[in-house]
């Protein structure tokens, strides 16, 4: 299995399919993709302060996140679908 290591302020997080029904209600496509919300996979080490020392993130793996679905790159590994995000994205 291969691994992606996210550099500086970056977050890798599983996307989650959106709903295509909630409760006996169907959700039109348009509005499925509006936000996605995935699981938090790997974080990158922060941002570089002027100082030259990492700033920490508030995100660890295995936290649960919202971001806007046009944002990020989407990578596919191991038939898998990705989100590589900036944290202030998140």
């Amino acid at each position: 299995m291969r691994t992606i290591e996210p550099l500086g302020n970056n977050v890798l997080v599983e996307a989650v399919k959106p709903p295509e029904k909630i409760g006996r209600f169907y959700v039109p496509e348009p509005s499925r993709h509006q936000e996605g919300e995935g699981t938090v996979v790997a974080v990158g080490p922060g941002r570089v302060a002027a100082s030259g020392a990492y700033c920490s993130m508030g995100i660890k793996p295995g936290d649960h996140v919202v971001y806007n679905w046009v944002n990020g790159r989407e990578v596919k590994l191991d038939g898998k679908t990705y989100k590589l995000l900036d944290a202030e994205e998140i």
